[in-house]
């Protein structure tokens, strides 16, 4: 099967020299090496080559518009080398671009859930609530550009929890109404972590049919800082203030138009319909 090298130079693991030098050697004459130039682009160049194998080099943005542009004739590889990589801290037990290159180039392909919001395709996460707004906003702090992503997202986390307004949902679950309130955190998952490493659901699975819910209900602002290690051993979850399901379908409605974060997407409305797409996608683990 032809491959397709799809390479956003602007992501950030400072490793492109070494992950070009990789693609050269595991490359045959066929195959095709291109470099995104602009946001979108991925999405309007992976339809250009069906029957192919595509590589999403690069981020979770990268690979959000690899999703939203794959055919279902085509297999995907997913090369982490952007600052987050969220969906491959789930799945791939190669964490390194050089290594997956090399390890995943000889692997087969398995059917892999994908998830749909009004339309919009992803393979991650999205999310309402804070964990939202610190992911629309987290580069627009200073200080947030010379940390880790998971500190960054972290550290934008509390600078905007500040300003936080509490956005309040109504949510139904499979056709049922299970909640209607404030949130702090709020997110519908096909994959395990989210915001540089941090997890709400992390019973979730990629290829069982259901998305994962987790409803963190309103808690005062001077006690969200006393919840952080639970959160960042992926305990959250287990506390009373938590609602988790798995369901096919979930819609979410708020009172305003919201932009709702989705795999680093932003999706804008104030009625979102969510639905599995099962086994909707040839992933190569």
């Amino acid at each position: 099967m032809k491959q397709i090298f799809l390479i956003n130079p602007v992501a950030g693991t400072g490793k492109l020299v070494s992950v070009m030098k990789t693609i050269d050697e595991i490359k045959q004459d066929e195959d095709v090496i291109i470099y995104t130039k602009a946001p979108k682009d991925a999405l309007d160049i992976v339809p250009r080559y069906p029957h192919c194998r595509i590589y999403s080099i690069g981020g979770d943005g990268t690979l959000n518009e690899v999703v939203n542009g794959l055919l279902d004739n085509q297999e995907l590889i997913v090369i982490p080398n952007g600052t987050g990589n969220d969906f491959s801290k789930g799945i791939y037990a190669q964490k390194d671009p050089i290594q997956a290159l090399t390890y995943y180039a000889t692997r087969k392909s398995h059917p892999v859930d994908l998830l749909s919001v009004n339309g919009h395709r992803y393979i991650n996460s999205a999310c309402f609530g804070l964990d939202s707004d610190t992911a629309n906003h987290v580069h627009d702090h200073k200080l947030t550009k010379y940390l880790p992503h998971k500190c960054a997202y972290i550290l934008g986390a509390l600078i905007e929890y500040f300003k936080y307004p509490y956005h309040e949902v109504c949510v139904k679950v499979d056709g049922k109404e299970v909640y209607q309130g404030k949130v702090t955190l709020f997110a519908v998952n096909n994959g395990q972590y989210y915001g540089g490493g941090l997890s709400l659901t992390h019973r979730a699975k990629i290829d069982d049919g259901l998305m994962d819910v987790c409803i963190v209900k309103k808690k005062s602002k001077w006690v969200i800082p006393f919840y952080i290690p639970c959160f960042l051993q992926h305990r959250l979850d287990e506390k009373p203030f938590c609602d988790y399901y798995q369901a096919k379908e979930v819609e979410v409605h708020m009172k305003e138009k919201y932009a709702c974060n989705v795999d680093g997407e932003i999706v804008e409305a104030k009625d979102f319909y969510f639905r599995v797409l099962k086994g909707k996608a040839k992933v190569v683990l």
